[in-house]
């Protein structure tokens, strides 16, 4: 009987450690979903503390031009048509312009305010930031076509 058991022993044995290995590999996955609890963090520092901490700053950042989503132009060139044409905006001094310009091909935006500012954009996706500092009428135009994009009633 003795040799019976020996052999019985070991297969008990090896499904055992195949039953650990196998709930083993199942919390590899859950602390792979979990980095976003704070138990995981403080067991792997170095590991899930950068990754986490990048992914909120990054996301705080896109949360801003969401905010002033009311406050942005999106400005799509192609050559030489743009658009859009002759878009009106009413703003308050000290509120933000966001440009989003998509365009094929570079070039500058001459936006006529006081101080005078001028937007270089390439090919792709550039976004500026404009505050306006004194009220008027203000007039954002392509220099290389004069096509009147926008006018914005800053009060």
């Amino acid at each position: 009987m003795r040799s019976l058991l020996s052999p019985l022993s070991v297969t008990v044995a090896a499904v055992a450690a195949a039953l650990v290995l196998a709930s083993c590999g199942s919390d590899e996955p859950a602390e792979d979903t979990a980095p976003s609890s704070t138990s995981t963090p403080a067991d792997d520092p170095a590991e899930t503390d950068p990754t986490e901490e990048a992914a909120p700053e990054e996301a705080a950042p896109e949360e801003e031009p969401d905010e002033a989503a009311g406050n942005t132009l999106e400005v799509t060139v192609e050559g030489d048509s743009l658009s859009p044409n002759g878009a009106e905006m009413s703003l308050s001094v000290g509120d933000e312009l966001v440009l989003e310009i998509t365009s094929d091909r570079a070039g500058e935006l001459h936006v006529h305010a006081r101080p005078e500012t001028y937007v270089q954009f390439g090919p792709g996706r550039t976004t500026e930031r404009i505050v306006f500092e004194n009220p008027g009428t203000v007039e954002i135009e392509d220099h290389d076509t004069g096509f009147v994009i926008a006018l914005v009633q800053v009060r």
